[in-house]
């Protein structure tokens, strides 16, 4: 299976905390391979470029595992 992550759109949207507190969220909506799309989503203030790449690949290995099953 091909494992390549493209991502297809990234989107801030509004959300809230368990508390109340607006919380802007980043949505990035990705393809791995041909499969998908497929949406993580992260708090904005805690976005970053190498949180995203890893959370991404780790998502990408986990649904290469399941297509090898």
């Amino acid at each position: 299976m091909d494992s390549t992550v493209s991502i297809q759109r990234v989107v801030e949207e509004p959300s809230f905390s368990a508390t109340g507190q607006s919380q802007p969220i980043i949505r990035v909506e990705f393809k791995v391979g041909s499969h998908g799309p497929f949406v993580e989503r992260f708090v904005k203030s805690e976005f970053n470029s190498g949180a995203v790449n890893a959370k991404l690949q780790q998502f990408a290995q986990q649904l290469g595992g399941l297509a090898g099953s």
